[in-house]
């Protein structure tokens, strides 16, 4: 179900990567002050945060910053601003899925079919 819906809708999987996107750099923060708290006693490192890029502002423990608002932004833009046509196809080919499993049901219930002939088991040969 939700892997259908992220291949159907843009906007969702934009959404959805934003989402992951800031829960990574909200876990590095996170990683960061309980590394300061009480990793320091147990391992000794030049610092938590691998990534040069971002180390100097995980190293400030923001949560919110703007370089990284920078990165999302552009994202949730884009997740924005297509989102809502791309939902609107995408509901519109989910009504079109159900209006033919609809038709097909339909189908099925209105052709004969013997599941409900009685078998015959007597011996009618004349015996």
């Amino acid at each position: 179900m939700l892997f259908q819906l992220l291949a159907d809708s843009f906007f969702a999987t934009a959404i959805l990567l934003c989402a992951l996107m800031y829960l990574d750099y909200a876990l590095r923060v996170y990683g960061q002050k309980l590394y300061v708290a009480r990793g320091r006693q147990f391992v000794e490192m030049e610092s938590y945060e691998l990534n040069p890029m971002w180390r100097e502002i995980v190293e400030k423990q923001l949560y919110w910053h703007p370089r990284a608002l920078y990165l999302f932004a552009p994202m949730v833009t884009i997740g924005f601003a297509i989102g809502p046509i791309l939902l609107l196809q995408a509901i519109w080919s989910m009504q079109r899925r159900h209006a033919k499993l609809q038709a097909a049901e339909e189908a099925s219930t209105q052709a004969p079919s013997n599941r409900d002939a009685r078998p015959n088991w007597t011996n009618d040969q004349g015996a």
